[in-house]
């Protein structure tokens, strides 16, 4: 899967049935990839005014995708099918660097550079909270537990947990 024309991958996901892997990278571009032949099978291109694209995730059910932009600070769902942004969500003040779905796909988590993580209804896109880790540092992990009532996050020097009220 080496493929100069990408601009140099900075995350990588598996699809839940192992199928396709995404990879963002910092020319604004989200590749899928076969997981069986390794070739380019879809691109997506950014559509922020700065174009990085940081971490990259997808929805529990396979249909969709999340990317977080690096440059303009915003995370978008993109519809796999229809190669089509769904929504775009906007929030943090200074880069995405990490992002999780939680296990119903109801909800989407994206930390950013100062240590907050932002979570948004994946139907709605409203956002639903804002959330500070302990030290205020870069969020480089989050994930939900695996049944969403929980949601980690790491930001190199500690890891902080809160409990995560359900949507539907």
């Amino acid at each position: 899967m080496n493929d100069p024309s990408t601009g140099g991958d900075i995350d990588v996901a598996f699809s839940p049935d192992g199928r396709l892997i995404a990879s963002g990278d910092n020319n604004g571009s989200i590749y899928l990839w076969s997981a069986t032949n390794h070739t380019r099978t879809a691109t997506f291109t950014d559509p922020g005014s700065d174009p990085i694209v940081g971490p990259v995730a997808f929805s529990p059910d396979g249909k969709n995708i999340a990317a977080g932009d690096g440059g303009d600070c915003n995370v978008y769902l993109w519809n796999i099918a229809s190669r089509s942004v769904v929504a775009r969500l906007t929030g943090p003040s200074r880069g995405v660097w990490s992002l999780a779905f939680s296990p119903d796909g109801n909800i989407v988590a994206a930390g950013d550079w100062y240590g907050n993580i932002y979570l948004w209804n994946t139907k709605t896109h409203s956002r639903l909270a804002i959330l500070s880790s302990h030290s205020g540092d870069l969020v480089w992990s989050a994930v939900f537990a695996h049944d969403g009532s929980f949601l980690v996050a790491a930001d190199g020097d500690s890891m902080s947990v809160w409990r995560v009220a359900r949507t539907s």
